[in-house]
């Protein structure tokens, strides 16, 4: 596994006048000749590529994204709007990131277990849930089709639906369906 770092180590040193001892004078402060070396973050400016997006996993999508009416949650019993697809997997398949991206922040959370947050850049986030054994650390930066990691036995949330892969894109905090950034799947019904 290669990981960047994104950090670089950039040499500093104060601009100043010469005193009488031939030492640098920075801003009223007298300065031995020796530099510092400083270590400072890479600015590196992430573009969401549409046309490099991929699936996460391959498999039926069992709950589709849907913020404008509710859907069916067959374990909760209940309606709700769903900000995110619920994909089917099998426990230990491979769950690849949609496209290159930072990551942000994993976390555990009740209904989605072990979740990876991946900044996108352009202001899209891809937050993939219900996964384990992770290939990338925070800070990583993932390529499109690297795998992430693997799919785990689902939460008690989605024990009705088997196990899967919760996945949401949002542009700018906002949930956005995404259906509308991957490619065409032929095996996908809800279309």
């Amino acid at each position: 596994m290669q990981r960047k770092s994104g950090r670089t180590g950039v040499k500093a040193g104060r601009a100043g006048k010469k005193n009488e001892t031939g030492r640098n004078t920075a801003g009223g402060r007298e300065e031995t000749g020796r530099r510092k070396t400083v270590e400072t973050a890479a600015t590196v400016t992430q573009h969401f590529d549409k046309s490099s997006a991929v699936w996460p996993i391959e498999g039926d999508v069992l709950l589709d994204y849907s913020m404008d009416s509710t859907i069916y949650f067959p374990t909760l019993e209940q309606y709700r709007c769903n900000p995110a697809m619920v994909i089917s997997g099998n426990v230990n398949d491979k769950v690849f990131a949609m496209a290159t991206g930072k990551i942000t922040d994993i976390q555990e959370n009740e209904e989605t277990g072990c979740t990876v947050i991946q900044d996108l850049g352009d202001g899209y986030a891809a937050v993939y849930g219900q996964l384990k054994e992770l290939n990338f650390a925070k800070g990583d930066t993932p390529e499109a089709g690297q795998v992430l990691g693997y799919v785990s036995e689902p939460t008690k949330y989605y024990t009705t639906e088997g196990s899967n892969v919760y996945f949401q894109l949002k542009k700018d905090g906002k949930a956005v369906d995404p259906k509308e950034y991957l490619p065409q799947m032929a095996m996908d019904t809800l279309d």
